[in-house]
């Protein structure tokens, strides 16, 4: 349906049938490949979060799509490695998005998240939980640099010190 409704010339620079293209994709296509029997089929979905409006009218949509990532960086069965691995890194890639500039509660569970997935019995989650170690020092680094209250440059500093002790 998308490839076809959206094929034309230079449709997509078209602000509504952007939005109208966003809207199917996150209440339509993402929530159908995220209930998919097939583990990389949902890893897939779960990437493509990071990927999302974050914002504007899109924003409900996309909180129902981030709540499914939070779900995916959970330790569970072991033929969901690849879904946990793509929860993971789509949290560490998360934690730069502007939407997610000064929460703390974001970083807090983001990093709890690292660290159930950093003692996973599968490498690639690992190595998964690693990437988003990174991503979440860097933007914890920033926010103690540059935050522009002392509450978040403390909770910047916490959370940075707990990613160390990892």
């Amino acid at each position: 349906a998308i490839g076809t409704r959206w094929r034309g010339g230079g449709a997509i620079a078209d602000g509504g049938v952007a939005a109208e293209m966003w809207s199917e994709v996150m209440g339509s296509l993402l929530p159908l490949m995220l209930a998919d029997d097939s583990a990389p089929v949902r890893a897939s979905a779960i990437s493509t979060v990071a990927l999302l409006p974050a914002s504007g009218v899109h924003r409900d949509a996309f909180a129902k799509c981030l709540e499914h990532v939070w779900t995916a960086a959970r330790p569970g069965d072991s033929k969901d490695s690849a879904v946990r691995a793509a929860g993971v890194k789509t949290l560490g890639l998360l934690s730069h998005l502007p939407a997610n500039e000064g929460d703390v509660q974001f970083l807090i569970r983001a990093s709890d998240a690292v660290d159930r997935c950093s003692r996973d019995a599968f490498v690639a989650v690992r190595i998964k939980a690693a990437f988003a170690l990174s991503n979440l020092c860097q933007k914890c680094h920033v926010l103690q640099e540059k935050a522009s209250t002392e509450y978040l440059r403390h909770h910047a500093g916490l959370t940075l010190m707990r990613l160390a002790d990892f």
